[in-house]
């Protein structure tokens, strides 16, 4: 107790003799340090928040809520609550909680709405189960699905009828929330899973879209505009193809964004049968004998005559051939290559020079062969392949790698900024405090008597100035030790005592130096 009371006083004597401007900066800065030493633990204490579930229903959002209070884990919500956020740290450890205990289904209500029977269940709410059952159960396994993040799926079961004329189709309609593009194979795939999922619906009765209203399915029919739209899918698909493969093999040769790699490629879309039938007439296959044996017996001189006749059928080789063209196949191929200038660097006077070269002839030739051998060349069917080498404009590509280097640089220099800022402020705070309570806790100058008297006397009184004297003679004061024992002496008459002497000192040093004075004078208070 006595520590605290000995501590509190001497701030409070430190405090006192202390003028009104250091005051003022003195709290200034206690106040400064205060907030940046605030700022500095809010700063670090920050919390980083990640999603934990998005697009909720009110209903599963209140549930989720209630849980991670019951777990004590901050959490913030957004979009009218229907997305949840919570820190980063504590993602997957919660979800696999709530997961556990079946809040964080994102899913629909599967074949379990059955695990609790009701004796007085209806026939059509039996129905409406099954069918919100099937939906479920359907939803979940396309949300299984890379690149589905969440699916909602509706059935439409009609009636039975009577005669079969009137019965219509299942049908089913699919919303799909997609985190990336999905390839025209796997909505193919997805719409054969829910027809052979649904008794009797037909994937051509399904529909799906994304998230932005986009149709996915496409039903080809055999109407002259679903099979032109089929060939433009089809033969991009193959230009896209050959296009990858070829551009791919240049990036690896001239190097990336030195070649630009177009091909046209023109398929076959006929649906022709050809039935051949061949017949070789050098090549003959016995395919029956006949032979016929007679006899004749003449009565007059008692003789026979016997004849006999054979009878070959030959086969002749035939050959049928019955010959369906694939539709889709390519029919012609164009390719048009041009390959970007060689990058030469060379010095010259201390200084890097970059020349772009034409390529020779021979470099062209061989790129060439390999694009040929790439595509699939062939002469036959009156394929193309065009090779020129021309210089690229990249200035808008070195203006961007500028911007972007330019971009990354200021980002370095704000997190130096963000990271050394602090450390800056603090150490420039520690300096100012320092100076500042170096000058509160220094001792004043006290100056010795003689110090201020000396300087007094040599210098003079009021009504004097360097002599004290009365008539025409008097006595130099100024050099050597001062002493305080005026004696006499003979013809020089003393009117001024040694008070009155330092009296007048005194006043010409406050005058002279008014604020070493005042410190003085309150250490000599603050002793008393």
């Amino acid at each position: 107790m006595d520590f605290f009371q000995d501590f509190s006083a001497k701030i409070k004597e430190i405090y006192g003799r202390l003028e009104a401007g250091q005051k003022m900066v003195l709290g200034s800065l206690i106040v400064l340090t205060l907030a940046v030493f605030i700022w500095l633990i809010t700063w670090t204490l920050k919390v980083d928040y990640s999603l934990l579930y998005g697009n909720l229903e009110a209903e599963q959002a209140g549930k989720i809520i209630e849980k991670l209070e019951e777990l004590n884990i901050q959490y913030k919500y957004s979009d009218g609550g229907k997305t949840i956020m919570i820190p980063a740290d504590k993602i997957y450890d919660t979800r696999i909680k709530l997961a556990s205990e079946g809040i964080a289904n994102k899913t629909g209500t599967g074949f379990e709405i059955f695990d609790k029977t009701n004796i007085g269940m209806t026939e059509f709410v039996q129905n409406v189960n099954f069918k919100r059952a099937t939906e479920g159960e359907l939803q979940r396994t396309v949300e299984s699905i890379n690149g589905v993040d969440e699916a909602r799926i509706h059935l439409v079961f009609p009636e039975d009828k009577l005669f079969k004329e009137d019965q219509k189709d299942p049908s089913a309609s699919v919303l799909l929330t997609l985190t990336r593009k999905l390839r025209p194979k796997q909505i193919t795939g997805i719409a054969n899973f829910i027809a052979s999922a649904v008794e009797g619906l037909d994937s051509d009765k399904i529909n799906i879209v994304d998230q932005d209203g986009n149709v996915l399915t496409e039903h080809y029919e055999d109407s002259s505009a679903g099979l032109s739209s089929y060939q433009m899918k089809l033969q991009a698909e193959t230009e896209n193809k050959l296009t990858r493969k070829t551009q791919s093999m240049l990036d690896n040769i001239v190097g990336r964004n030195n070649a630009v790699v177009r091909i046209n490629a023109e398929l076959n879309f006929e649906n022709i049968e050809t039935t051949r039938e061949r017949y070789d007439p050098e090549s003959k296959v016995v395919r029956s004998e006949e032979i016929e044996t007679s006899s004749d017996e003449n009565e007059a001189d008692s003789t026979s005559v016997s004849t006999e006749n054979i009878r070959t059928n030959y086969e002749i080789n035939r050959t049928v051939e019955h010959i369906t063209n694939q539709v889709g196949n390519i029919k012609r191929i164009s390719v048009s290559v041009n390959v970007n200038h060689k990058l030469d660097i060379s010095e010259k006077d201390g200084e890097i020079v970059k020349t772009y070269l034409p390529r020779t002839s021979e470099e062209l030739q061989s790129i060439e062969s390999l694009v040929k051998n790439a595509v699939g060349y062939d002469s036959e069917r009156g394929d193309a392949v065009v090779v020129n080498s021309l210089r690229f404009d990249d200035s808008e590509e070195e203006y961007y790698r500028e911007q972007e280097e330019a971009m990354l640089k200021r980002k370095q220099l704000f997190e130096m900024l963000e990271k050394g800022g602090v450390l800056a402020v603090l150490l420039i705070l520690m300096f100012i405090l320092a100076n500042q309570f170096k000058k509160i806790f220094a001792k004043p100058d006290i100056p010795e008597p003689e110090e201020i008297v000396r300087p007094a006397l040599a210098e003079g009184t009021v009504e004097s100035e360097g002599f004290y004297h009365e008539g025409e003679e008097g006595m130099p004061m100024g050099e050597g030790k001062i002493s305080y024992d005026f004696k006499p002496m003979e013809d020089i008459k003393i009117e001024q005592t040694e008070a009155q002497q330092l009296q007048e000192a005194v006043k010409k040093f406050c005058l002279d130096n008014p604020e070493v004075a005042v410190r003085l004078i309150k250490s000599w208070l603050l002793e008393k």
